[in-house]
């Protein structure tokens, strides 16, 4: 599984932006304010931005077919 975080100034920014992410592959972490985020949840890693809000999920490592399989 991959890690990702989706960072926005606003509720209605991050929600834009999560569209995309409702799928059955797709596992949601947390979702609200940034400064929320129990210490367990920071992953330090993927706090690359200062906004108020941020969305963190999980989905597997994409399946890309070798050329001529």
């Amino acid at each position: 599984m991959i890690r990702y975080i989706v960072f926005a100034d606003t509720w209605d920014e991050l929600n834009l932006k999560a569209v995309g992410l409702h799928h059955d592959r797709c596992y949601h972490i947390f979702r609200g304010k940034t400064e929320d985020i129990c210490d367990n949840y920071k992953y330090k890693d993927l706090m690359v931005d200062e906004k108020e809000f941020c969305f963190i999920y999980e989905e597997p490592k994409p399946y890309i077919p070798k050329e001529n399989e």
